[in-house]
């Protein structure tokens, strides 16, 4: 997979945070992170585990074999997301 763009950007509307997709895939619970990982994860879902307008994201774009891919993540959730080795290898 070809990293296209890799940046940070300020959100202008809402967008589906892509690091919590991957938390809740995962099947981690509070019993599986650091108390203050869990406020954090708790705050996103608060949020309707949205990145909300005027928040600061990670965005990146990539091609491979099957096309362009976009992922836009919370900062705070991406964090925790390599914190626990949750993202696929590829």
């Amino acid at each position: 997979m070809a990293m296209l763009r890799d940046e940070i950007r300020t959100a202008r509307k809402a967008h589906p945070c892509g690091a919590y997709h991957w938390f809740d895939r995962s099947n981690y619970g509070e019993h599986d992170v650091e108390p203050e990982d869990w406020k954090t994860i708790e705050a996103v879902r608060a949020d309707g585990c949205q990145i909300l307008p005027g928040m600061k994201h990670i965005y990146q774009t990539s091609v491979d074999g099957d096309g362009f891919g976009e992922f836009r993540a919370r900062q705070d959730m991406h964090a925790i997301c390599r914190k626990y080795d949750l993202y696929p290898d590829d």
